[in-house]
């Protein structure tokens, strides 16, 4: 359990607690230091922070010097990126091991490196951006890790004879020039034998990393229609007795043709695909690499990678840089940076750009070895899906092509084609026969089918199809998975519209959109016009074949797995067009319960997470693009890792490790690396009958591979699952609750009204669901006359079912409650407000005048998803001088999300001329901020809204700004 540092620094989400800067804003005079009053021996720590200029830092396992300086370990930070992350010794060896680096570290200060973390200078980047990062350091004994954003930016062992074990928690203020330093959220806990060490459970590479992926290059300046260039890279293929086979893969926006030597190789017209081919003989000596470029209009790049492996082994990539050069009238002029492929936030998104070559360079945890076992001749497609048939017997699928069965005998592979079927997305051996959910359109093949080798002779040639689902896609079909109850279970994805004819039962009824205010559909035409259930989560009884919905409100999760008690994940992402928005969501695994609401909704609709009818997310990550989902418990691996439950990655080629803890009936936890490598977009994986985690990389037309990471069997003891008998006391409780869920049971009245305002909210949100499948008749007094714990969630129930006579009554009880105690009530109470208004309308007069009474001061919170809630049902309610608050609002935080959240706002409010150039002016900030290929659409659009006439407010003709 997280014990809350430094009083006062979590009275609210989004407001800030604890300011470090010079005086009035100046130059800070000295060194100075905020220390927390308790010592800590083996711990884990989390602080939430910002920084503008200047230098910083956490101190650890330090104390307070007589001169007032610190002694001790310190985590630094600095606005300029020059240090952040790294150790820093205060009184002590000074810079004792740099980011990037897992080293031993000596008493007198040197060091021997034993690996770098891969993605340390990733981590770094985002944090000028404004926005909330977070610091975590694990320390254990004398080893150390620090994470910056779940990332491993340094680590060490120190070896000194007596390292310091213990001591106090420092936030530092770095003398200097002007600077300020905010922090929020602080938190620790003692170590855990679930949180590993420090070091030896860390994911590292043995070499030190070497930046080099493509970016999106073209000429400088405006990109008009139909802009025709050449780009040209000249290179030298060295010391190489025979020529080499190399793999040319490139993207055009909008059409390219590539030259090498003046032959032509490639062309592509779709930058959403990118185009590849293999260059049989490429001899040693000079080349020059020519692409004639087009453009159609808007944003323009060209992005590319040229690769091969010389006769030593060594990998060689020429890639779209700033080595590249622009040709005009015969001259060589400097190209345009537009930003790398990795980020999912050029315009372009991530579009799978990859060599096309063997995986390579591989990050583990000590203990760890991985290996590709088999590389997919092109003509077997590209592989998206695996589904283990027995010992060392796979079957895959191509993301377009036949199922393929692999046989893995005495490390020799053999892979023969297996059904007359194929393009699935999800894939399951069930008694013998092959479940395969086709990724096609439901006039098709598109849906679910069981598959039966009737005659034993190894080939699936009957067929049964029990749906016919989808439009086809990557957001439709997907995963299979046998529960511990004998079920099948499925996900999709929200492009899929499941047919309700097909539902037996359902444990996830009563959704609706709850908009109180008009919906901006995202601008470039993402998931216009889906709308809730959106992804749902699905199972199927294999003997009576009957189907039952379970959950609902995901967006695209690709796969599940059980784990701990029974207990079900799922790992989601947003769209990541809409980074920089208010409404972006990062990647979370998700726990899946008993019509558990996930929130996603389109457009600028999404729901804020706390509210308190949709689940929270079990765990956060950055920037992801998620798709395979499996559990530790199903493999061999020793230690911590057998509980961690493991995510793949496809946009960043990795798979990260999500270790849960119980948190009353449901999980929280965190997430670290465990596996990447260089081309290892990772679609799918599953745990053989040996124990090792299988895969498969490919999708979208990319080279496949399959790949096996195994664990070297070493003194690891075992480790007990992190499980108490609390918490499954817990589990049970909710669980008995779920019986309620999918028909009415007076007999659980009573329980499920007591522990409607449980504090865990699992427990509450499963009471409240079982509320909702009563009669009304038999609870709404329960609800109108209690004065109790369970009386706001009772509420909420009666406005998400109740009838058209109790909105009033609902929401004059509400006004009648007490002041609503911290951020959790709040929510609670603008939830409550939000549906019922959006599903029943208007309030009466008198009504509304008491909704504003209780809500009009909260507004703006300085809690952003408080402020999107109240500020949209102020402008509902039609609340006076609302727009002068907003335009605060909009000036004070332009350069954040807060800033397009208020600018949304301001759509429902009427403005005079002066407030007009307020907003011209805050408008002019966000344009300039930086993020997904939409977040320029939805400023535009708004402002386009907005605009009166005045010309203030024109939508400028300006190429939208990209996040480096």
């Amino acid at each position: 359990v997280f014990t809350l540092m430094f009083p006062g620094s979590h009275v609210n989400a989004a407001k800030v607690a604890i300011i470090g800067e010079g005086p009035d804003g100046g130059p800070v005079p000295g060194n100075d230091y905020l220390w927390h009053v308790s010592s800590w021996k083996d711990f884990v720590l989390e602080a939430r922070f910002r920084i503008k200029g200047g230098n910083s830092g956490i101190q650890y396992r330090s104390r307070r010097a007589d001169d007032g300086e610190a002694i001790g370990y310190q985590a630094d930070l600095d606005a300029q990126n020059s240090y952040t992350g790294m150790l820093y010794e205060s009184r002590g060896r000074g810079i004792a091991v740099p980011r990037g680096e897992m080293a031993i570290l000596a008493g007198d200060g040197s060091r021997q490196e034993v690996g770098f973390h891969p993605d340390a200078e990733k981590a770094v980047k985002p944090l000028s951006d404004g926005d909330w990062h977070q610091m975590r350091i694990i320390a254990r004994g004398n080893s150390v890790r620090h994470e910056i954003d779940g990332i491993p930016v340094c680590s060490f062992t120190d070896a000194a004879a007596d390292p310091v074990s213990e001591g106090k928690f420092g936030l530092q203020i770095h003398g200097g020039g002007p600077m300020r330093i905010e922090w929020k959220s602080i938190q620790a806990r003692s170590w855990q034998p679930i949180d590993g060490d420090p070091v030896k459970d860390c994911a590292r590479i043995t070499q030190r990393p070497v930046e080099n992926q493509p970016q999106w290059i073209w000429a400088p300046g405006a990109t008009p229609e139909n802009q025709i260039i050449e780009l040209v890279r000249t290179f030298n293929v060295e010391n190489q007795q025979q020529p080499v086979e190399a793999a040319l893969t490139m993207s055009g926006d909008n059409h390219f043709v590539a030259y090498l030597d003046d032959e032509e190789i490639l062309r592509g017209d779709n930058w959403e695909k990118p185009s590849r081919t293999i260059i049989g003989q490429l001899s040693s000596g000079p080349h020059q690499l020519r692409v004639e470029c087009r453009n159609d209009g808007g944003p323009a790049g060209l992005a590319g990678v040229l690769a091969w492996t010389t006769a030593a082994g060594n990998e060689v990539m020429i890639v779209t840089d700033d080595r590249w050069q622009l040709v005009e009238d015969n001259t060589e002029k400097a190209i345009e940076i537009k930003g790398p492929v990795s980020s999912s936030t050029a315009p372009w998104g991530d579009i799978g750009l990859t060599p096309g070559g063997s995986v390579t360079r591989w990050s583990l945890p000590e203990g760890f070895h991985a290996e590709v076992l088999h590389q997919v001749d092109p003509k077997d497609g590209s592989w998206v899906c695996i589904a283990l048939e027995g010992p060392g017997r796979f079957i895959t699928s191509p993301q377009r092509g036949a199922l393929k069965r692999v046989v893995i005998e005495d490390e020799a592979i053999t892979v023969t084609d297996c059904a007359n079927f194929g393009d699935a997305q999800g894939l399951l051996l069930v008694d013998g026969d092959l479940w395969v959910h086709v990724a096609g359109h439901r006039k098709d093949r598109g849906g679910l089918w069981i598959l039966s080798d009737p005659d034993g002779d190894g080939f699936f040639d009957q067929e049964k199809r029990l749906s016919a689902m989808g439009p086809g896609g990557e957001h439709g079909v997907h995963a299979l998975v046998r529960g511990p109850d004998g079920f099948v279970w499925t996900v999709v994805g929200n492009h899929i519209d499941v047919p309700e004819s097909l539902l037996t039962r359902d444990r996830y009824r009563n959704w609706q959109e709850d908009l109180v205010v008009e919906r901006i559909w995202d601008p470039n035409g993402h998931a216009v016009g889906h709308l809730a259930p959106a992804g749902q989560i699905l199972r199927i009884d294999p003997d009576t074949l009957e189907w039952e919905r379970v959950a609902g409100g995901l967006r695209n999760s690709y796969d599940l797995a059980f784990h701990h008690d029974g207990s079900l994940f799922t790992y989601d992402a947003d769209m990541e067009w809409d980074i920089g928005t208010p409404w972006y969501r990062s990647p979370r695994v998700v726990e899946v319960v008993s019509g558990g609401e996930a929130g996603w909704r389109g457009g600028d609709a999404k729901w804020p997470d706390g509210v308190p009818d949709a689940v929270l997310p079990s765990v956060e990550t950055n920037l992801s693009s998620p798709t395979g989902v499996s559990s530790g418990l199903e493999g061999n691996f020793p230690g911590r890792w057998r509980h961690a439950i493991y995510i793949a990655d496809w946009a960043y080629g990795r798979i990260l490790a999500y270790f849960p803890r119980e948190e009353g009936a449901g999980w929280r936890g965190s997430v670290e690396p465990f596996a990447a490598a260089a081309a290892f977009n990772v679609a799918d994986m599953v745990f053989g009958h040996d124990g090792a985690l299988y895969g498969v990389t490919g999708g979208r037309g990319t080279a496949s591979t399959m790949f096996r990471i195994r664990a070297d069997m070493d003194s690891r003891p075992l480790l007990d699952a992190p499980t108490s008998s609390l918490g499954a006391r817990a589990r049970a409780l909710r669980r008995h609750l779920e019986t309620g869920h999918l028909a009415a049971r007076e007999t659980l009245l009573g329980l499920a009204w007591r522990h409607l305002g449980n504090p865990d909210r699992s427990i509450s949100y499963a009471a409240r669901l079982t509320i909702e499948q009563l009669p009304v008749s038999i609870w709404r007094n329960l609800v109108l006359t209690d004065l109790g714990s369970s009386t706001r969630i009772g509420l909420l129930a009666l406005a998400r079912v109740g009838e058209q006579t109790d909105r009033d009554v609902l929401l004059e009880k509400l006004c009648d409650l007490p002041a609503p105690a911290g951020r959790r009530q709040i929510l609670e109470e603008l939830r409550i407000a939000t549906v019922a208004i959006a599903r029943r309308g208007d309030p009466a007069g008198a009504t509304r005048q008491r909704l504003l009474a209780r809500f009009d001061s909260l507004f703006p919170a300085g809690d952003l998803a408080i402020d999107r809630l109240c500020g949209d049902l102020l402008a509902r309610l039609r609340a006076p001088a609302l727009s002068q608050r907003v335009i605060h609002w909009l000036t004070e935080e332009a350069d954040g999300v807060g800033g397009l959240a208020a600018l949304r706002l301001l759509r429902f409010t009427p403005r005079d001329e002066q407030q007009n150039a307020q907003v011209a002016t805050a408008l002019k900030v966000i344009r300039e901020r930086k993020g997904g290929h939409s977040l320029r659409g939805f400023v535009d659009h708004i402002a386009r809204e907005l605009d009166d006439g005045s010309g203030l407010l024109t939508v400028p003709d300006l190429a939208p700004p990209v996040m480096p």
